[in-house]
């Protein structure tokens, strides 16, 4: 767990916990607010009804003397009412007769602007008439004209009330809440948190703490639920991966006695190549001697004899000569010598030679090259044995009386060596060049599957490659020798060693 987490938890409480003040606050204070607006009302309809007994007051005892029509009994009541209603704010008394005639009047008018807003309601100055009535008769009118009143003394009780209110809240409410909040939500969260950063690392002995019916509770079951899970995906993890180990090792172990067995296969193949390389070589010599007449002549059923043995030894030996090359091959103990090699002088003399073997089954050689010397990097003995390799195949499979081409192609940087024959053809998508694998089943072709597979290594040692193409004819088959081509031959460096190629 990174020192950051702790951080961003009591982080994350503090929030919550100054949001829900925040939140008490406003209550606190809108509900002041009410409180405020309620008790403001309530003070201008007290007032207003207070103004209006105060009014009704003065009205009455006024009404003997305008009954009695005495001016100065009348105005001497007017600076009674007016000498004591001070106290309670009257500024002026006016009596007017029924026509509107002013009978007596004291103090100074009272101004009003009209409006009865709360505020006007609360400390504005007020007016009030009544009617005089004599015997059911209205026979005069007195208003009444009440002086403002002091904002101070009048808004002081509700704005109180609002105070006490807010008061409350922020003492009773604002901490019960916080508590509340803490203890049911923050803590639970905080817990759970750290509940889930146990399991991250990996501790996943977490259990469900507290049963609690709401949404922590749930995440808390599902929490510990998915913990008991992943311990038991883990533990078939780790058993699986144990028995991966196991098959692992077995798989080691086969794996070196296969490669084991590879090498004490490849060793017995070149070994017994080797063996037989010399008994071969001396039956080949004596059954050439006798076909000569070394000996002296022979019958024309010894003779017919002595050339079956002579080609069932040259094949033996050629295919001895392939199984040394493909266990050389495997050990990486092929010798080559890289050297500068004119190309078109390996192709002439290999369509030279491939031209006399041609003579004896009745097929054409025809070889040709570009004007200008083709170079390339290359073990002559190597490239001249693939290239053997490409038209003995190709006039083995060639019907008598057809032609096999070979050329050379030149682009930039790349030379190639293309072996064209009127066989039965390959198709470019066949496995041609794996050891031991015959694209032809006809058991009259003889041979083992060698030959194209060692070309290809040879080529893929020179850092080229053996490829089919299709003809442009469609019929037949051509097998392509493509090399890096340089320009100047003076660049290359002769070297030697053993190539490994797999």
């Amino acid at each position: 767990m990174s020192s950051r987490e702790p951080k961003v938890r009591h982080s994350l409480g503090f929030r919550f916990v100054a949001f829900m003040v925040a939140a008490e606050v406003v209550f606190g204070l809108g509900l002041g607010v009410i409180v405020a607006m309620f008790s403001l009302r309530a003070v201008a309809r007290e007032r207003a009804d207070s103004l209006r007994d105060i009014s009704a007051v003065a009205a009455a005892s006024i009404m003997p003397i305008v009954a009695e029509q005495d001016e100065r009994a009348l105005n001497a009541q007017l600076r009674s009412l007016i000498a004591v209603g001070q106290v309670h704010g009257i500024q002026a008394v006016s009596v007017r007769d029924s026509a509107g005639h002013v009978l007596a009047e004291m103090g100074e008018p009272v101004p009003e602007d009209g409006s009865r807003g709360l505020l006007e309601q609360l400390t504005g100055p007020r007016t009030i008439t009544h009617t005089v009535e004599y015997a059911g008769t209205a026979v005069a009118e007195v208003t009444v004209g009440f002086s403002a009143a002091g904002i101070d003394r009048s808004v002081t009780a509700p704005l109180l009330a609002a105070g006490l209110v807010v008061a409350g809240v922020a003492l009773v409410s604002v901490p019960w809440s916080v508590w509340l909040v803490l203890r049911s939500v923050v803590q639970p969260l905080a817990a759970l948190t750290e509940d889930a950063a146990r399991v991250a690392e990996g501790d996943l002995s977490f259990q469900a703490g507290a049963s609690r019916a709401d949404e922590i509770g749930l995440l808390s079951r599902a929490l510990s639920e998915m913990a008991s899970q992943l311990e038991d995906k883990e533990r078939r993890l780790l058993g699986s991966l144990s028995s991966l180990e196991e098959a692992y090792r077995s798989e080691s172990r086969m794996k070196d006695e296969i490669e084991q067995l590879m090498r004490t296969k490849s060793d017995f193949v070149a070994v017994a190549s080797h063996e037989l390389r010399n008994p071969l070589a001396v039956a080949r010599l004596y059954s050439e001697m006798l076909e000569r007449g070394v000996y002296g002549e022979l019958s024309p059923e010894q003779t017919q004899a002595v050339e079956a043995v002579v080609a069932a030894a040259a094949r033996l030996s050629s295919i001895v000569s392939d199984l040394m090359d493909a266990a050389l091959l495997e050990r990486g103990e092929l010798p080559m010598r890289f050297e500068a090699v004119e190309l078109r002088d390996v192709v002439r003399k290999a369509g030279r030679d491939a031209a006399a073997l041609g003579l004896r089954v009745s097929v054409r050689v025809s070889a040709s090259a570009p004007g200008g010397e083709v170079w390339v990097r290359a073990d002559r003995l190597r490239i001249r044995q693939v290239l053997d390799n490409l038209l003995s195949n190709a006039l083995k499979y060639s019907p008598e009386g057809e032609t096999v081409a070979l050329w050379i192609e030149r682009d930039p940087g790349t030379a190639r060596v293309v072996v064209k024959d009127n066989g039965p053809g390959l198709e470019p998508e066949d496995d041609l060049f794996t050891l031991f694998n015959r694209s032809d089943p006809d058991p009259r072709h003889a041979g083992l599957g060698l030959g194209l597979a060692i070309s290809a290594r040879i080529l893929q040692a020179h850092d080229g490659r053996l490829y089919a193409r299709r003809p442009a004819g469609g019929s037949g088959s051509e097998l392509v020798m493509e090399l890096a081509a340089v320009d100047d031959p003076d660049e290359i460096r002769p070297a030697e060693g053993s190539v490994n190629v797999t």
